[in-house]
């Protein structure tokens, strides 16, 4: 804020926002003070404490600040659940906010250990990294006062893994409905609190609730074929790098070219599968305007359509759905059978020569 006088203080009950009046210097806003209820009437007692979140709106758009000089300095709130939690001291346990339904159906968890994926948070050799940083994904464990925005989404759609360019869509988990839901905080395998959680609508849509499931299930589904997409392409490039792998391994060309006979026709069919599926030749977003996207960007588009409306999908979403899915099934089918014939086929192949397990030169 600017050097001013404030002529007037008030607190917004319904959104626990504290309102500045300057009269010459405009109206200041500091969003969400509702931990300051629990601090004012002493229920922060705990070494650690979460603090009940206040409710959020389901809306579209984000919390940019605005470049340095502009006229509008302003920042957005945040879009989504703000969670805040307190930590006397730094815990070496693994902390998790594990967001549920009301019946206790669990939709996502974040940890301070672990990313989205639910793979260990791996620490860079090559640079210092700062302890306190809270890396994308994660939540913090740090001492004092944490805050984690949760975007109100279940989990996204299983990634490549390697290089994948997504242009039509980028399978980000659907967003839940409006209603109530509820937060808990874990640290390592002892619950410590739990705290409700209210999503609202936006009051400027007139979708109804079975609108907004409807949606949230069709993304799901979305999400799900771009799964399975994904899946397959991870499959197909363990099997291409075992059977690569395993042939470079060999010195005696006799036997290599023996063993080609049968595994190239594998490595041509698993390429064009992997070709129907994503986009190999794409490395860089600019890419896939020379090279046209495949059957898990096509599928992920329709998803990222449909959840860019606050309405339920369109006939024609169902239709272009159904299209894509009857195709991912026919390469799923084809890489199926490699993986349960041919696979097979080539691990007796090579079970009969007797290779050493161990290869040495000479």
């Amino acid at each position: 804020m600017p050097l001013t006088p404030i002529r007037d203080l008030k607190i917004q009950k319904r959104e626990k926002d504290l309102v500045v009046a300057t009269h010459g210097r405009s109206f200041w806003i500091m969003d969400d003070i509702t931990p300051l209820h629990e601090l004012m009437d002493g229920q922060v007692k705990a070494n650690i404490h979460l603090f009940k979140p206040k409710h959020a709106y389901r809306t579209n758009g984000g919390d940019a600040v605005a470049e340095k000089g502009a006229v509008s300095a302003g920042k957005n709130p945040k879009n989504g659940v703000v969670v805040r939690y307190f930590l006397k001291n730094r815990t070496k346990n693994e902390l998790k906010l594990q967001f549920l339904t009301m019946n206790n159906d669990t939709i996502i968890t974040y940890s301070s250990q672990k990313d989205k994926k639910g793979e260990p948070l791996k620490i860079s050799k090559d640079f210092y990294e700062d302890q306190k940083m809270v890396r994308p994904g994660s939540i913090s464990a740090n001492e004092g006062l944490n805050s984690f925005v949760w975007d109100l989404r279940y989990p996204d759609a299983t990634a490549i893994e390697g290089t994948n360019i997504m242009w039509a869509g980028d399978g980000a988990g659907a967003k839940i409905v409006p209603g109530k839901y509820k937060v808990r905080l874990i640290e390592g395998a002892n619950q410590i609190a739990e705290q409700p959680i209210e999503i609202l609508k936006n009051p400027k849509w007139k979708t109804t609730d079975a609108e907004y499931a409807e949606a949230a299930t069709f993304i799901k589904n979305v999400n799900n074929r771009v799964t399975d997409c994904h899946k397959g392409v991870n499959k197909i490039r363990k099997i291409r790098a075992q059977i690569n792998g395993y042939i470079a391994s060999i010195k005696d060309t006799l036997l290599v070219n023996k063993l080609n006979i049968q595994a190239k026709p594998i490595l041509k069919s698993l390429d064009d599968i992997e070709g129907n599926l994503m986009q190999p030749k794409a490395k860089a977003p600019q890419d896939v305007l020379a090279y046209p996207i495949m059957l898990n960007d096509k599928m992920a588009g329709v998803g990222s359509n449909v959840a860019s409306s606050e309405t339920k999908p369109t006939k024609n979403s169902y239709v272009v759905y159904d299209d894509i899915s009857k195709k991912i099934d026919v390469q799923l089918n084809s890489l199926k059978e490699i993986v349960e014939i041919k696979v097979p086929a080539f691990n007796k192949l090579v079970e009969e020569q007797k290779i050493p397990a161990i290869i040495l030169e000479k």
